[in-house]
């Protein structure tokens, strides 16, 4: 009854919001009661039952199924067990907060399986039911089918039509897969496993559900398909070489489908006829056409060595399948690796995948990288300092040179201070360089080191330079007052450069919009707000006292950032209001005074919404405070 009650209100509202969204709009008084467009399909999703809870999918105790189905997997495969694995293995949409400003919608969500205990409930099915993998075959491929159908009707169209290509990155088995962990690999595992099984028990089948993957229109069973060619003696050479040059031979520079299209290249390419061999070089030799390139981002250089690039590699995996090439082919191939000699094929095939995902622990890690040893005096370490420039990241390299900087800072830090203190005395401002030193000083306790160098670039650092080093000033005064190794001078030294620098994001076009300025998130990120904060917890550092008063050190300075004439000091009046409480506890005259006309709505908008973010942070409620704030209070229902 509920569903079909909230169907037929969801129909009516669709025809409304075609027909006049206005009237909407004048009935609620609200343009927030439009919904936006994702709003309404996604709830025909969860009335439909292709919605999973976080929580649910998650947590191991709902999942009550998994008990009852691991003792059907102790005997034979049965329809019946064959119906509850398709539902065990069913695509659901998971809900999840958005990511700020990641969307328009106060949401994400990705395809997920039914059951948390899918990967387990897979280990199981190859180990101990291979022979009978196959009779999963057609449900597998209708769930997968099911779940691209759902984000086709989300239109999230980057999933759908890349094929998973972040997520999934190569349909055969690869270390690469285990890295981007995604719980539609399980699936897509287990069907490639079935269709392996069902080509040895039934290979018309198989060839069957190939010809429907590659007829589908989501890459995902493309890429499935082109997998299956790759498997010598299944599907016949003309076919999978008309898939490649179908429509332009757009599958054959397809990024999406480059990791199944190398591997078919180099394990099936020398099974070709000669004359099929000669028809692919040459569409190869003509490189991708320019629609692969999109307009405004590739200069004529970079499309140029994209091409060549592209080229050099379809050969190569020609070569290595030890096809025989036509001159041509082998002169283009042979200037091309003579013009790069870097082009190599690597041992664990990084060329054949658009993403490469490598971190600590991989066995190619350490080798991609380009280490850089630092000198170990100061004075060569000073000229070091003085030419060393920012390292610029390549757009075709995997991973920076990588110095020992930060080691050094750790292990010799009174060498890295006097090599610091010698280029600030001759007027080299090596910015990157000093925030890196403040930075590991904070985090590994060298606070001696940290407040020499802190002193010296608060009093010598030119006013153009200052934001730049702004807010790792700030982080290390934080730190270093936790850990009680920041005098009260140095501190207030610290917030009044701070105070006084400009900021390039501290502008009106910024932060006068509620669409781009988030009070929180910015205001605990910038410099301003920050060392207000550590200027707050200095102030209150002993026990708050009932009209104690505020110390004439802050007093003055927590009066500048009252003044709504610097916008710049928004960030440090949100940290004010966070405070708000005590600071009306220990001076109820000065906060009336300063702190409460920051929360009127009449006076400033954005300022009044800023002051309220940071109040509603306050784990306590004072009844003084709230009298006081009242009329604003009550005006905040209207914005």
């Amino acid at each position: 009854m509920f569903k079909h009650t909230l169907l037929t209100y969801l129909q009516k509202y669709e025809e409304k919001l075609t027909v006049s969204p206005q009237d909407i709009i004048k009935e609620s008084n609200s343009r927030s009661d439009i919904p936006v467009d994702i709003l309404i399909p996604l709830w025909h999703l969860i009335l439909e039952d292709k919605v999973i809870s976080y929580k649910k999918h998650h947590d191991y105790d709902y999942d009550s199924d998994y008990c009852t189905l691991s003792e059907y997997l102790k005997g034979k495969m049965t329809p019946i067990l064959i119906q509850k694995l398709n539902t065990f293995f069913t695509p659901k949409l998971t809900l999840h907060s958005a990511w700020h400003n990641e969307t328009n919608t106060p949401f994400s969500w990705e395809l997920t399986l039914e059951s948390s205990c899918a990967k387990t409930v897979g280990e199981i099915l190859r180990n101990q039911h291979q022979a009978s993998l196959h009779l999963l075959l057609p449900g597998l491929s209708k769930e997968l089918n099911d779940g691209m159908e759902i984000l086709g009707y989300l239109d999230n169209s980057s999933d759908e039509k890349t094929g998973f290509l972040l997520n999934i990155p190569s349909i055969e088995e690869h270390t690469q897969n285990h890295t981007h962990s995604c719980e539609m690999q399980v699936l897509v595992d287990l069907i490639r496993d079935s269709w392996i099984a069902c080509t040895k028990v039934n290979k018309e089948l198989a060839i069957n559900i190939v010809h429907e993957w590659i007829n589908s229109p989501y890459y995902l069973f493309q890429r499935l398909a082109l997998y299956a060619a790759s498997k010598g003696g299944i599907i016949d050479t003309n076919l999978w070489l008309g898939w490649l040059l179908q429509n332009h031979n757009w599958r054959l520079w397809e990024h999406a489908f480059s990791r199944e299209v190398f591997r078919l290249l180099a394990t099936q390419a020398n099974s070709l006829s000669t004359n099929n061999l000669n028809i692919l070089t040459n569409t190869i030799l003509t490189g991708p056409p320019d629609t692969y390139f999109e307009k405004d981002k590739f200069t004529d250089e970079d499309k140029l060595w994209y091409s060549k690039r592209y080229i050099w590699l379809r050969l190569a995996k020609l070569i290595k399948s030890d096809c025989q090439l036509t001159s041509t082919a082998k002169n283009t191939y042979a200037l091309l690796s003579e013009e790069h000699p870097e082009w190599e094929l690597d041992p664990d095939q990084k060329e054949e995948f658009s993403y490469w995902i490598c971190g600590t622990g991989d066995p190619d890690f350490e080798a991609e990288i380009e280490h850089i040893f630092l000198p170990r005096s100061t004075t060569e370490l000073s000229k070091w300092l003085k030419m060393d420039t920012d390292t610029k990241r390549s757009s075709r390299r995997c991973f920076e040179p990588r110095d020992d900087w930060q080691d050094l800072c750790q292990q010799e830090p009174q060498l890295v201070l006097d090599a610091l203190l010698s280029i600030i005395k001759q007027q080299y401002w090596n910015i990157p360089r000093i925030g890196e030193a403040l930075e590991t000083w904070r985090n590994s306790g060298h606070f001696e080191q940290g407040n020499l160098l802190l002193r010296t670039v608060i009093e010598s650092i030119p006013e153009n330079l200052c934001e730049k080093l702004a807010r790792e000033i700030a982080f290390y005064c934080e730190s270093a007052h936790k850990n009680k190794q920041l005098d009260e001078e140095l501190l207030l030294f610290a917030a009044d450069r701070i105070f006084s620098t400009s900021y390039e994001d501290s502008i009106p076009e910024k932060m006068n919009t509620f669409e781009k300025y988030d009070p929180l998130n910015t205001s605990l990120n910038h410099a301003v707000g920050m060392i207000t904060r550590t200027l707050l917890n200095n102030c209150f550092a002993d026990k708050i006292k009932p009209n104690k008063g505020i110390d004439d050190k802050y007093r003055i300075r927590f009066e500048k950032l009252c003044s709504l004439s610097e916008i710049k000091y928004r960030h440090g009046r949100f940290a004010l209001a966070t405070r708000s409480i005590a600071l009306y506890h220990v001076n109820p005259a000065w906060a009336k005074k300063y702190l409460i006309p920051l929360f009127d709505w009449s006076r400033d908008e954005f300022e009044a919404s800023s002051a309220w973010h940071g109040f509603l942070r306050q784990p306590a409620i004072y009844k003084p405070l709230l009298i006081d704030l009242q009329k604003s209070c009550l005006e905040m229902l209207s914005h």
